[in-house]
């Protein structure tokens, strides 16, 4: 829907009320977080943000979980703030253009606030996004309705002053557009004009203040912590003590296929069942291991790992760290080895043919250069 298409006021707080419900139904899901240790005394639907409207009146009002309830006390301190705002700047708070005019409402202020709005749902979604909530920031009453402890209050309350800063200019746009064209009226910015106040802190035109942070609490314990911080020093070192052991077998397993630990175990048992096997006297004598490593570890560091380790059905890891001579393999790979790198000394050994698996060029195994 286009607003240019909307020629009358009803139209457009149709649009408004239809525009509302899709903003708000993207934040049914949120997640609201408490300190695990408070879980048990948390209310299943203080954990989600729910419905914007509450169950108790229809509407915005009396809210039924923690960050609607945030949500109507900044409300209403942005209202209070833009009724000042108002007032401040010579326009009638109750007079309203968009909101209807009732008794028990200042619509002017509900107009100017809806420019505004966005900060405090921008403090509300950070809050709940990134910060854990504490259980004693709040108290239900009998019939639902969710509260704000004082203390807590107290320090939402300290959003006043960035509120004010942000809605005043709107209603001092608003006010030099009602008196435009009209030459007789005379109007004069005396909140962030040039008839400001000094110690006003609104010194500067365009001034912003910053919204009170939350305290940072650890998703544990609900302790409060420093900025940086994740969680406090306790939970940190009970966490690391019962988590790293588990963590560490776990990877073990999911890092690889469930039948690896099987075939590695069965790989171990024939490698051992074919050293017990082994006639050590089926070696030639000429095959010792100063041999081996003079002339066989030198020739083997010309041909690829790859290579290597298909020949002898040996992993590419293992086959790296014999060509590069931080093992040494069992005595009975060594002859296989002397064939592989194609020594003088093998005798009739020469003559073995390889694999097809093997690739060989020029007579050769694949050098690295």
């Amino acid at each position: 829907m286009l607003l240019p298409t909307l020629d009358r006021i009803e139209a457009l707080r149709w649009a408004e009320a239809r525009a509302a419900l899709v903003y708000w139904s993207a934040w049914r899901n949120l997640r609201v977080t408490f300190p695990r240790n408070a879980l048990a005394r948390v209310p299943n639907h203080w954990r989600t943000f729910g419905a914007r409207r509450s169950p108790l009146t229809g509407s915005g009002r009396l809210a039924v979980n923690p960050p609607n309830a945030m949500l109507n006390y900044l409300y209403a301190i942005l209202e209070s703030e833009a009724r000042i705002a108002a007032v401040a700047v010579g326009l009638d708070p109750h007079l309203g253009m968009l909101h209807a005019d009732t008794d028990s409402r200042p619509s002017l202020a509900c107009d100017l606030m809806e420019a505004v709005r966005t900060r405090v749902d921008e403090y509300v979604l950070d809050c709940i996004g990134r910060q854990t909530l504490q259980r004693e920031w709040f108290f239900e009453e009998r019939d639902g309705n969710c509260r704000l402890m004082a203390g807590f209050a107290a320090r939402l309350a300290e959003a006043a002053p960035g509120l004010a800063s942000a809605v005043v200019p709107i209603a001092e746009s608003v006010a030099k557009a009602l008196i435009r064209g009209r030459p007789g009226v005379p109007f004069d910015a005396t909140m962030t004009g040039t008839r400001r106040r000094p110690d006003s802190f609104l010194d500067k035109p365009g001034v912003t203040r910053r919204l009170p942070a939350i305290p940072h609490a650890c998703p544990r314990c609900g302790r409060a912590l420093g900025k940086r911080l994740g969680r406090c020093p306790t939970c940190a070192a009970d966490d690391l003590e019962k988590t790293v052991p588990q963590v560490l077998k776990e990877a073990r397993w999911t890092e690889r296929p469930a039948e690896v630990p099987t075939t590695r175990t069965s790989a171990q048992l024939r490698n051992a069942e074919a050293a017990r096997q082994w006639n050590p006297e089926s070696l030639p004598v000429w095959l010792t291991q100063d041999f081996y490593r003079t002339r066989i570890l030198v020739e083997l560091k010309k041909i690829r790992t790859i290579y290597v380790a298909r020949y002898l059905s040996w992993s590419e890891s293992y086959a790296a760290e014999v060509r590069n001579g931080k093992r040494t393999p069992h005595p009975r790979h060594w002859q296989a080895l002397a064939v592989l790198v194609k020594l003088p000394h093998c005798g009739n050994h020469q003559s073995e043919t390889l694999s097809s698996s093997q690739p060989v060029r020029n007579g050769r195994f694949p050098c690295r250069n």
